[in-house]
């Protein structure tokens, strides 16, 4: 079923570098059969590039690349069996299972040892949600909903990377739910939504918790 969904995509070179699609804020939750929700995590927005074993990720304006940064999630990119560009946010992850973007610059000290320390703040994480390419095919013009089918058969969850599923149902439950949690935020996203490089769509939708944890920016 998964290869049958990759072929609905269209042949391309395995890119180096990909323009994020970026979120619209909402001030209502999107309600709908045709949504699907996610956390909103609050760390760097990440475009993971995986081809023969080699890896690279670079931040979303391309400025910043993250791969001697976070040499953990890198190496674990690299035992992917397929080349892929993923769309993703990298996080420091506390003790309490949330991410906490105060914790970033520090760990992207500590993270620069190629042996995690025993004793750390954090834990980085690489939250894929999305898949863009796989085995030179552009997924960006199939739908949201198949290519989540495809991200959460072919990248497998270890102890640095962690692919993030759509939920479908309630929405408004959902954003309770992520809100008591200590979530950022949520994303409603489309699940008939394609995939466009750079632009600020509309049928993906930001809404925000505030206060943070206690902690403002």
């Amino acid at each position: 079923m998964i290869e049958s969904l990759i072929q609905n995509g269209n042949p391309e070179r395995l890119p180096d570098r990909v323009n994020p699609m970026l979120v619209s804020d909402a001030r209502t939750i999107p309600t709908g059969p045709e949504w699907s929700y996610e956390p909103k995590f609050d760390g760097y927005r990440g475009i993971a590039i995986v081809g023969n074993k080699n890896a690279l990720l670079h931040s979303r304006r391309k400025r910043i690349v993250f791969s001697e940064d976070f040499p953990w999630v890198i190496g674990e990119l690299k035992q992917l069996d397929r080349n892929m560009v993923l769309d993703g946010e990298l996080c420091a992850v506390a003790e309490d299972g949330m991410a906490a973007f105060e914790l970033m610059q520090d760990m992207r000290r500590i993270a620069k040892f190629v042996v995690p320390p025993k004793s750390m703040p954090a834990r980085i994480v690489y939250y894929p949600f999305d898949i863009l390419h796989i085995d030179g095919v552009n997924l960006k013009n199939i739908p949201l909903e198949d290519r989540k089918k495809i991200l959460m058969a072919t990248v497998p969850q270890t102890q640095h990377i962690v692919p993030v599923d759509g939920f479908e149902g309630d929405g408004q439950e959902f954003y309770d739910a992520m809100n008591e949690l200590g979530y950022e935020g949520i994303v409603a996203k489309r699940k008939k939504s394609i995939y466009i490089e750079g632009a600020r769509s509309p049928s993906w939708k930001r809404l925000k918790f505030a206060p943070i944890r206690g902690w403002k920016r």
